[in-house]
C-alpha cells in the first residue's frame, strides 16, 4: 500500500516537470522592422529610430510655437540628436530673442553667437522647459517671467511711430467793442483784440508761435484823443521728438521744466525727458514687485481694495515693473494663485514723493540760453546753463542733482528721496549757492 502511493506521487511529479518544461515562455521584445520587407536595395536603411514611440528623424519642422501659453506664430525648429542619441528640438539665441527672451540679461547666453545650437535650455535659463507635441505640430516653451523682455501697457513699438503729415496750423480769437458815452459830453471809445496761434509741421519738426494785437482808441468832442496799439510775436520756437531718448528738443522762446529749480523763461535751447513719450503704465513712480511662482500662476495686485494690476507668469522667478502709478501711498496686496488653485498673499508697503522715479528710470534736462523774464531790464541779458538728473535706484530710492550756472549766480543741489513703507516717504537735499 505504501509502495503504491509512492509510485503515484513520483509519477505525478514527473508529469508536472514535463509540463513546465514544455510550456512556452512569455517575454516582451522591442518592435523590429525588417528592412528586407521593403524594396530591393534597402539593406543600408537604418530604421532603429522608429522602434520607439513619439520619435522623429533629424531635420527641420515648421511648428506652432507657444511661449508661456502665448502664441508666437509658426517657426522652423531644428530637431537634432543629443548626447544620449535622442532627437529633441533645439533653439538658438536668435530664436529666443524673437520669442521675447531678454538674452542680454542672461550671462550664459549673452556672449553666444546668434546661430549657436542650444540643446538643453534649462542649462542656460533655470526652470525653463520645452515640450513638443508632434501630433499637433506644436512646441510649448516655458520661460520664467524674470528672463523675458519687459512688455509695458500702452507701449507703442518704435517701428509704428511716424512724424505725421506736413501741415499748417491756425487758431484765432478776435474781440471788438465800441462804446459811446453822452452823459458828460459825447465820447467814443473802441477796442480791438486779436490773438493768433499758428505753426507748421514738417517731418519731425514743429514750429509754433503766438501773435497778439490790440488797439484802444478814445475820441471825444473836446478833441481829447487817445490811441494805444500793441503788437507782438511771442512763444516762438521749433521743436522735435527724440524717440530713442524719450525726449524733446526745443529751440527759441521756451521755459525750463522747474523740476529742481524754479521754471526759467529764456531764449535758447533745451533738451529734456518727455514722460508722455513713455508707455502709460511707466509714468510716475511705483515699486517693483518680485516673487516666485511654483507653476503657471496668476498674480493680482490690489491697492486700497481695488485691483490695479493682474498678469500671468510662468513657473520660476518673476519681476513686475509696470505697475501703474496710483497715488503717493497705499500698501500693495499681492496674490499669487497657482495652477492648482492654491493662493499666497503678501503685503508690500508703499509710499512715494512726487520727485521719485521708478527703478532704472532717469529724467534729465539740459538748457542753455539767455534769461527772458521781466523782473528787471538788466536780468534779460543774463546768460545761463542748467542741467538736472533724476535716477531711480533699487529699494525705492531716488537720487537727484542739478546745477544752475550764470555769470553772477550759481546753484548746486544734491538730494535723495526714498520710501519708508508704512511710515511714509522722506526726501533730503543740500543746496549750495554762490554769488
Amino acid at each position: 500500500m505504501k509502495c503504491f502511493k509512492l509510485n503515484n506521487i513520483k509519477g505525478f511529479t514527473n508529469f508536472i516537470c514535463i509540463l513546465y518544461l514544455t510550456m512556452p515562455s512569455l517575454a516582451k521584445a522591442d518592435n523590429y522592422f525588417d528592412p528586407n520587407l521593403l524594396m530591393q536595395g534597402s539593406e543600408d536603411i537604418d530604421l532603429s529610430q522608429f522602434y520607439q514611440e513619439n520619435t522623429l528623424s533629424v531635420g527641420t519642422y515648421n511648428l506652432n510655437v507657444n511661449v508661456n501659453l502665448s502664441p508666437m506664430g509658426d517657426y522652423d525648429i531644428k530637431f537634432e540628436k543629443n548626447d544620449q542619441g535622442k532627437v529633441i528640438p533645439t533653439l538658438t539665441p536668435k530664436l529666443l530673442q524673437l520669442f521675447g527672451v531678454d538674452v542680454d540679461k542672461i550671462k550664459d547666453l549673452k556672449g553666444l553667437a546668434d546661430d549657436t545650437v542650444i540643446f538643453n535650455i534649462e542649462q542656460y535659463i533655470p526652470h525653463a522647459k520645452l515640450t513638443e507635441d508632434i501630433s499637433q505640430l506644436t512646441l510649448n516653451i516655458s520661460i520664467p517671467q524674470v528672463y523675458m523682455k519687459s512688455s509695458f501697457g500702452g507701449e507703442i513699438p518704435p517701428e509704428l511711430l511716424d512724424d505725421g503729415v506736413t501741415a499748417l496750423l491756425f487758431n484765432y480769437m478776435a474781440n471788438f467793442s465800441r462804446n459811446k458815452q453822452t452823459s458828460s459830453g459825447t465820447s467814443n471809445s473802441s477796442n480791438v483784440y486779436v490773438n493768433l496761434n499758428g505753426g507748421a509741421n514738417i517731418g519731425p519738426w514743429r514750429l509754433r508761435t503766438t501773435y497778439s494785437y490790440s488797439k484802444d482808441s478814445v475820441k471825444s468832442e473836446n478833441n481829447v484823443n487817445f490811441k494805444n496799439t500793441y503788437s507782438k510775436f511771442s512763444n516762438t520756437y521749433i521743436m522735435r521728438a527724440i524717440n530713442h531718448l524719450a525726449s524733446t528738443l526745443k529751440m527759441g522762446e521756451v521755459s525750463t521744466s522747474g523740476n529742481l529749480f524754479d521754471s526759467i523763461p529764456m531764449k535758447g535751447i533745451s533738451l529734456a525727458t518727455n514722460v508722455l513719450m513713455r508707455p502709460s503704465s511707466m509714468r510716475g513712480f511705483a515699486p517693483v514687485v518680485s516673487g516666485v511662482a511654483s507653476s503657471n500662476a496668476t498674480v493680482t495686485i490690489r491697492q486700497n481694495g481695488n485691483i490695479i494690476y493682474q498678469t500671468f507668469v510662468a513657473p520660476g522667478n518673476f519681476k513686475i515693473e509696470d505697475i501703474p502709478a496710483s497715488g503717493n501711498s497705499g500698501d500693495l496686496e499681492i496674490t499669487i494663485e497657482e495652477e492648482d488653485g492654491s493662493k499666497r498673499v503678501t503685503t508690500q508697503p508703499y509710499s512715494s514723493l512726487p520727485l521719485m522715479t521708478r527703478e532704472g528710470q532717469f529724467e534729465y534736462e539740459f538748457a542753455a540760453g539767455k534769461y527772458d523774464g521781466s523782473i528787471r531790464e538788466n536780468s534779460k541779458k543774463s546768460n545761463f546753463v542748467l542741467g538736472t538728473l533724476v535716477y531711480g535706484l533699487p529699494k525705492n530710492i531716488t537720487l537727484y542733482g542739478g546745477a544752475l550756472l550764470a555769470k553772477d549766480y550759481s546753484s548746486l543741489v544734491v538730494g535723495t528721496g526714498f520710501s519708508l513703507g508704512s511710515f511714509g516717504a522722506l526726501s533730503t537735499d543740500v543746496t549750495l549757492l554762490m554769488r
